[in-house]
């Protein structure tokens, strides 16, 4: 049954019943109600994130990984439609699944550092790191 359902006041996008960082540990019901409405099925494993062990953390890391690498596939087929990508493989001895990879370590990077307190959701937040990502591999090139 769907939280909406059992508590209809929450909205998905009432930002003041998101805690801050250091309040995760001590949900009210309001705000876990609030924050599994807006991170959805990633609740959990961000939660895990933020405040598990480090066993915990990584295994967690890998499955939110696994559920957004379509961000970074998304943004390798716009580099591609753009010419970035045939520009990288000419200038340096690299292939397609090597560009993927370098964007999906900005995915991996952005999840680890993701704090959903502040607001975002995940895919804002890993947009920013992978096309960082993606800039850095063409800037890196050279003249």
């Amino acid at each position: 049954m769907s939280v909406a359902l059992l508590q209809p006041h929450i909205k998905a996008h009432d930002y003041r019943l998101v805690p801050f960082a250091w309040e995760l540990r001590a949900l009210t019901p309001d705000q876990s109600a609030a924050a599994q409405l807006f991170f959805g099925d990633d609740y959990e494993l961000l939660h895990t994130i933020r405040c598990g062990t480090h066993d915990e953390r990584a295994i967690a890391i890998g499955k939110v990984t696994e559920k957004n690498k379509e961000l970074a596939y998304g943004f390798f087929h716009r580099m591609k439609r753009n010419g970035w990508v045939q520009a990288i493989l000419n200038d340096y001895s690299m292939t397609e699944d090597d560009i993927r990879q370098e964007l999906l370590l900005g995915l991996h990077r952005a999840i680890a550092r993701f704090d959903m307190c502040r607001g975002n959701t995940l895919s804002t937040y890993a947009m920013w790191w992978i096309r960082q990502a993606g800039y850095r591999l063409f800037s890196k090139r050279g003249p």
